[in-house]
């Protein structure tokens, strides 16, 4: 017999309540990654937006910080895929726009 909590997140997984939720977590999770990765100064250059369909997107405010999020793209997805399942990110999608406003390092 399966536990409560069982039953509920498999109840749950089906929701889009529950997708929506873990999409929220997924990108939370992966703008500490950049942290992590870069410093706290990458906040105002670069930053996780959304999780639609398996595809993670950033959101650059140049094309320096673009290609250093390309270079990690694949240890990016693996933590996540480590934290969240197999499933979870598929590809990443880089946007270029003024996230806040220019940093120099």
């Amino acid at each position: 017999m399966d536990s409560f909590s069982n039953l509920l997140n498999s109840r749950m997984a089906k929701k889009p309540l529950m997708k929506q939720i873990e999409a929220g977590l997924v990108v939370e999770a992966a703008n500490k990654i950049l942290i992590k990765l870069w410093g706290a100064q990458i906040d105002k250059m670069a930053k996780a937006l959304s999780l639609k369909r398996g595809t993670l997107t950033f959101e650059c405010a140049n094309s320096v910080i673009s290609q250093e999020i390309r270079f990690k793209e694949r240890s990016i997805i693996k933590t996540l895929r480590e934290k969240f399942g197999e499933t979870s990110v598929q590809k990443v999608k880089i946007t270029q726009k003024g996230v806040e406003s220019a940093v120099e390092w």
